[in-house]
């Protein structure tokens, strides 16, 4: 039971704290026993960046409008203040000071000598900065510059980051700070061991870790994610595709892949849960993993229930979307009238309002950031 006048609860961490907002807007912490530390801090700004979740021990909250500073599990204030800051990544905190640099500190508070104009959070073992020149390069956890500057940067993800020439054109380094061949005109960050790139054509692919671009061309695409990327081809039709290109249309082929990989629930498409009875096959399917992987111990009883809880707020909210949709359009065909004209008017704005589903699908189905809370605002 909570303590009264908390208006949101999130995930207790591994330090037994759960981030709380309290009904007066203000944040705090609160333990298992339901007792709230002390210190209140407010939202932050347009970003809704408010207290952050604790990360290796320490939180970074917002003091008043202006100043943020970190809180230890026990909810101590460190002496230092800083005009913006970020959770600990890999023992360091990136931090914004009064003159407006960006610098990064350790544990202890200690500042590294680096100053610079933005950067993002250490990720596997380096930092993208820029410099004063406006170049984008990276370090290492001692504060080292590597050898490589660039027009833009983004942190390193699966051994790779990508990077942008002084040509405009993108490309991917590895942790030695070799390019590879290839050169595109966009890119996202690799995910699952693949990248997505841009070809010269305007046409989307994805690439391997070895720069090797894979067979199929697409109008559009979004990034792997447990095991699937959503794809629009030619004829602006949208299927989910596998790594080894396969395309997913039909409601048995989702069945036998959510057999093969529970994960591909959150990859089902909006309108395929309208089917009563292929929603019904998917949940029994569901329940008899979660129920299995439960006896042999692979899973705790606390997991089981955040996933099939995860598993019931899509239904919801994919289901209320859906029904959103319906009425729009209910509403529209009333006041269309009857004629030929009329019909055609009507299927487009059908088609519309299936657009607009599908993207509001992409939206909250699949994630795509680069760089987590990190990306530059």
């Amino acid at each position: 039971m909570y303590p009264k006048g908390i208006m949101q609860v999130w995930d207790f961490n591994e330090y037994g704290l759960a981030k709380v907002q309290l009904d007066n807007g203000e944040y705090t912490y609160l333990d298992t026993d339901g007792k709230l530390q002390k210190g209140r801090y407010v939202r932050a700004y347009q970003y809704d960046r408010d207290a952050y979740s604790y990360s290796k021990g320490f939180a970074v909250v917002q003091l008043g409008y202006e100043k943020w500073a970190f809180i230890d599990k026990d909810g101590k204030l460190q002496d230092r203040r800083y005009k913006d800051a970020r959770p600990y990544r890999e023992g360091f905190a990136k931090v914004q000071l009064d003159t407006g640099e960006w610098a990064f500190i350790d544990k202890d508070g200690k500042l590294q000598d680096g100053r610079y104009r933005d950067s993002y959070s250490y990720c596997e073992g380096l930092a993208a900065v820029q410099l004063e020149d406006g170049k984008w390069a990276f370090i290492d956890k001692d504060g080292k510059l590597q050898e490589g500057r660039y027009k833009n940067a983004y942190s390193y993800r699966e051994g790779f980051a990508k990077v942008q020439l002084d040509t405009g054109e993108w490309a991917f380094i590895d942790k030695d700070g070799k390019l590879q061949e290839g050169r595109y005109r966009d890119s996202y960050s690799y995910c699952e061991g693949f990248a997505l790139v841009q070809l010269e054509d305007g046409k989307w692919a994805f690439i391997d870790k070895d720069g090797k671009l894979q067979e199929g061309r697409y109008k559009g695409a979004i990034s792997y994610s447990e095991g699937f990327a959503l794809v629009q081809l030619d004829d602006g039709k949208c299927a989910f595709v596998d790594k080894e290109g396969n395309y997913c249309f039909n409601k048995n082929e989702w069945l036998g892949y959510i057999e093969k990989y529970p994960e591909a629930y959150s990859k089902i498409p909006p309108h395929r849960f309208e089917d009563k009875d292929f929603m019904e096959n998917i949940n029994n399917i569901l329940n008899e993993y979660y129920t299995t992987a439960l006896e042999k111990g692979e899973i705790s009883a606390n997991e089981v229930f955040m996933a099939m809880s995860a598993i019931e707020d899509k239904n919801n909210i994919v289901t209320q979307e859906l029904q959103r949709r319906r009425e729009e359009i209910e509403k529209i065909k009333q006041n269309i009238q009857i004629n030929k004209q009329g019909q055609k008017e009507d299927t487009q704005l059908t088609a519309t309002a299936k657009k607009e589903l599908n993207s509001f699908f992409a939206k909250n189905y699949i994630n795509n950031s680069e760089n987590d809370d990190d990306e530059r605002e």
